[in-house]
């Protein structure tokens, strides 16, 4: 996925709407989705990550306008 900043106008509504609830309502300004799920931009990695309600993390990508897990980030203790 490319980063935000490089995103056409289209691939931002896209990436926008992939994080919204499926509810009416958009997601809080905290960035919290209900299931504790949030999503952070890595500068290092250049990647969009996904910290799951359990710590766990993972690089995501747009794919037809839904965020797609790639891949679960390990630390080097085996604890993500």
């Amino acid at each position: 996925m490319k980063p935000y900043s490089r995103m056409n106008a289209e691939e931002r509504r896209a990436f926008d709407r992939a994080l919204q609830t499926s509810g009416r309502k958009p997601l809080g300004i905290d960035g919290v989705l209900p299931d504790g799920r949030t999503f952070e931009w890595d500068t290092a990695l250049q990647e969009t990550i996904e910290i799951a309600a359990d710590g766990r993390q993972f690089v995501v990508e747009l794919r037809h306008g839904r965020l797609v897990r790639t891949r679960e980030l390990v630390s080097k203790t085996g604890v993500a």
